[in-house]
């Protein structure tokens, strides 16, 4: 049987295209291969988001973490309910591979936690009986989007 390496995938300049964005592919490396690439993370598992800074931001009164990293343009990783999984983490760990600087807002459920069903329903109810969900209803302005 061939011998199998944990894999990662990480962002490349191609060469030839013009533009930024043309000029970039995903490509699967070998970790040995490459110092900056890591093994690929187990999604079952609550990601401590170490490698991300964690900065308190207060504006309008209202404080949130936020987890930045990278260097480069600003891309705002947003998520959805129950909120920054391991999934958003390695996307947003992409983002950042490619050459930008990620801010990601904590708004929602534990930052890291692995998705299940239990979980996620748990989020969601919490959510409709939030202040953000009575905005909503009354099509007023949402806490969340005013701080953001």
């Amino acid at each position: 049987m061939p011998r199998t390496f944990p894999r990662c995938q990480k962002w490349q300049r191609g060469k030839g295209a013009s533009g930024f964005l043309r000029s970039m592919k995903l490509v699967t490396v070998r970790p040995e291969e490459d110092a900056d690439c890591m093994a690929e993370a187990d999604l079952t598992k609550r990601d401590a988001l170490a490698d991300f800074e964690h900065r308190s931001i207060t504006l309008q009164g209202k404080t949130k973490l936020v987890f930045v990293a990278g260097t480069g343009p600003a891309v705002i990783v947003m998520t959805e309910m129950p909120g920054i999984s391991p999934h958003v983490a390695r996307f947003a760990r992409w983002v950042r591979d490619a050459g930008f600087t990620v801010w990601m807002p904590h708004l929602f459920g534990e930052p890291g936690r692995p998705l299940s069903m239990g979980y996620a329903l748990g989020s969601m109810i919490k959510g409709c009986v939030s202040a953000e969900f009575r905005a909503f209803a009354a099509n007023a302005s949402s806490p969340v989007t005013q701080w953001l």
